[in-house]
């Protein structure tokens, strides 16, 4: 559960490492990022889905709920550390007055690829410590009731498609009479 709480936070390191030691890895691991963004945006936006915490555990919009769902949360009894986790994010989302958001695509299991990337990039060995905390992190956000499995798949590609385009972007801004060294 602490890698779900602290995907961000790891993030941020590598970041403020990446802008000092390696410029040209910092500006397309920020593309990237903001890329993802615009495209979880449009993913939320056209795709509005609750998470099933929110949706059947919690039911915040007390919608129905198909009856094979209520005979299921009758016998859901998690155990004691996802309980926990479940009433944490419960008390902060009363106490925030927070929304629900929509799940798809997970920001979660995007930004842990990133993560993974980014650290790879830096070096293998920081690649490597980085991949557990994505995996768990993955793992996670269907364990923790935070996202469907469909949100994992949709989670990766956006990273994928977002790395790409940022490596694409960077490319042709390094070989344009703009962006190269010697214009």
């Amino acid at each position: 559960m602490v890698c779900f709480d602290f995907l961000i936070p790891l993030l941020f390191p590598l970041a403020v490492y990446l802008f000092q030691k390696q410029q040209k890895i910092f500006r397309e691991a920020a593309g990237a990022f903001f890329a993802g963004l615009m495209i979880m945006f449009a993913g939320w936006i056209l795709f509005p889905v609750m998470s099933p915490h929110d949706r059947f555990i919690d039911n915040v919009y007390e919608l129905p709920v198909p009856q094979s769902i209520q005979v299921r949360l009758a016998t859901y009894h998690p155990q004691e550390e996802i309980a926990g986790f479940l009433e944490q994010r419960r008390k902060s989302k009363v106490e925030l007055g927070f929304m629900p958001t929509s799940t798809l695509p997970s920001a979660h299991v995007a930004w842990g690829v990133f993560l993974v990337y980014y650290a790879w990039r830096v070096s293998r060995w920081w690649g490597l410590l980085a991949m557990p905390v994505a995996l768990l992190s993955t793992v996670g956000t269907v364990l923790l009731a935070q996202h469907y499995f469909v949100d994992v798949p949709a989670g990766v590609a956006v990273a994928l498609l977002s790395i790409v385009a940022a490596r694409y972007a960077a490319k042709a801004k390094g070989s344009s009479a703009f962006g190269s060294a010697s214009a």
